[in-house]
Parts: structure tokens; sequence; C-alpha cells
């Protein structure tokens, strides 16, 4: 059975990750550069693009840096 999940966790799947990777891309943006510009971590650029879970402000912090909504940064279409 899976433990609850607390609703600041955002859960990523797998089918995230070259989108979120090409929409950091077309901003022709390193994963360190994001990671800068979010005040984050490279890692969590890394999980992020791996589909690992984040934390909600860390969601917030990359879509601002990356200029959408963090509803579009979970599910880049």
């Amino acid at each position: 059975a899976h433990a609850h999940r607390s609703p600041a966790r955002a859960r990523l799947t797998r089918r995230h990750w070259r989108p979120r990777r090409a929409l950091r891309a077309r901003q022709g943006l390193s994963q360190d550069a994001l990671a800068g510009n979010a005040g984050v971590h490279r890692s969590t650029v890394v999980r992020a693009e791996d589909g690992a879970p984040l934390h909600e402000t860390q969601v917030r912090a990359l879509a601002v840096a990356l200029a959408v909504t963090p509803g579009a940064y979970l599910d880049p279409a």
C-alpha cells in the first residue's frame, strides 16, 4: 500500500521528462543556468527532468525562472 502523499508534493512522471527538458532548452538554458535563475540546486533540475517528485516551492521557482505557470511546467504539452 502507498502512504498518503502530501499535497505539497507534485508527482512528476517519466512522460514529462522530454517536454520539460525541451522547455529549458528552447530558452537556451543549461541545467546550471536554470538552477541559478530559479535559486535551486542543479540536482533539483536534474530530478525534475528525470520525473522525481518535487516540492511545490521548487516547481514554482522553476516555473518562474522559465516564465511559465507552475501548471505549464508540470504538464508541458
